[in-house]
């Protein structure tokens, strides 16, 4: 299971990532045909569920990844969950997790359970149209972004970045590119039911939301 993870982040371009071992696998020297989850994962993966909780970082975006990854070959038909309680993070790991988004086969249902802040917006609107679910009071906090640079090569580089996060939620939503990079700059935060009528999620539920929308 390590090695496929690994090729499948290889093909996403993703190398640096396989540096950083999921934390959530078991020994390497379980049994191949063993599914290499903790017991609590291994009950979320059999709901075909996967945890966006905490600040995305390298380390966490591969367990995302993988999980997704493991999903997608069981069964490439049936649709996963990505369930979202997260203030966003490092970008580059976030846009790793988008791409993975982009790269499975499976439909890929989004369901913001909290916050979804920073980064994380990504990938709250990412998810498949019409599959993209919040609860009632959810918030969509924009932040923004913050890089410790000291050559121009570095600042554009950065300014790059953030164009990127703009353009691609501005894909997936109501806003272009443009009025994201507003809300990123002023740190707007949207109630559930404002993030519906702007495009950035399909289903506003109650306290919980079971199935992703499905």
């Amino acid at each position: 299971m390590r090695a496929f993870i690994r090729d499948q982040l290889a093909r996403l371009g993703l190398g640096r990532l396989a540096k950083h071992p999921p934390p959530n696998q078991v020994s390497s020297d379980a049994d191949p045909g063993e599914r290499p989850w903790s017991l609590g994962v291994e009950q979320s993966l059999q709901r075909r569920e996967v945890s966006v909780t905490g600040m995305i970082t390298d380390r966490s975006a591969t367990t995302i990844i993988a999980q997704m990854l493991y999903l997608d070959a069981e069964d490439p038909a049936a649709p996963m969950t990505l369930r979202i309680d997260s203030p966003g993070g490092v970008a580059t790991s976030t846009l790793a997790i988008y791409d993975a988004i982009q790269h499975v086969k499976a439909p890929v249902c989004t369901a913001v359970a909290g916050v979804a802040g920073g980064t994380a917006i990504l990938i709250a609107v990412a998810g498949a149209s019409g599959h993209r679910t919040a609860t009632a009071r959810s918030l969509y906090r924009f932040v923004r972004f913050r890089f410790r640079y000291r050559s121009e090569a570095a600042g554009r580089e950065c300014d790059r970045l953030v164009d990127a996060f703009a353009a691609a939620i501005g894909r997936h939503t109501q806003l272009d590119r443009r009025a994201v990079a507003r809300a990123m700059d002023r740190e707007e935060r949207m109630h559930a039911l404002v993030a519906l009528r702007r495009g950035f999620v399909d289903h506003v539920g109650g306290g919980d939301l079971l199935d992703g929308g499905r």
